[in-house]
């Protein structure tokens, strides 16, 4: 893996501001990051707004320089307004485990096909999976339904009768009860 490309950050870090790694490019054969490592930032509670959004200098997206990989501490409680809004090679994230929020548009025209929803999460703003036509897969642990909950293709429960009425669907959405042992 090229050197510039990752950057694993140390456990001193525990704010990071809006657009901090924005990959906005200038058109010069220049290669932004593909994966950020934060796994070790536990003193970190948010990702801000915008913060890993993927725009050209131009103003156009570009799907050959967003970001691919990032690991989040488990430490999160809130992903902010569009935190990886484009991020176009992201199909995969671990959501941490002591989410609460999810914000607006925070994963919007990504390639994400499975989502765990953490069982502390109590708000997913509106659109935050706007634009996610891989998207086939949607667990939820919270046992009250999140408010602006989303449902998809397969979208997993604890509770069907709480989770009676998904505030939008994506992708022909089927909610299915999971069996607890």
């Amino acid at each position: 893996m090229d050197s510039y490309r990752y950057v694993k950050l140390p456990k001193s870090i525990i704010e990071l501001e809006n657009c901090a790694f924005a990959c906005n490019w200038d058109g010069e054969d220049n290669r932004p990051l593909s994966t950020v490592d934060l796994s070790a930032c536990n003193q970190l509670r948010s990702i801000s707004d915008s913060c890993f959004i993927s725009k050209s200098f131009w103003g156009s997206w570009d799907s050959r320089r967003s970001l691919e990989n990032v690991y989040l501490p488990n430490s999160i409680t809130e992903i902010g307004f569009r935190a990886f809004y484009h991020c176009y090679n992201i199909k995969e994230i671990s959501l941490p485990t002591q989410l609460k929020q999810i914000g607006r548009e925070a994963f919007a025209y990504t390639k994400l096909k499975c989502v765990l929803i953490p069982k502390d999460v109590i708000n997913i703003d509106i659109e935050a999976f706007n634009n996610c036509n891989l998207l086939r897969t949607i667990i939820y642990l919270p046992v009250k339904a999140p408010e602006n909950w989303i449902a998809t293709s397969d979208t997993y429960v604890p509770d069907k009768e709480s989770y009676s009425s998904p505030e939008s669907s994506i992708n022909n959405a089927q909610i299915i009860e999971m069996i607890t042992f």
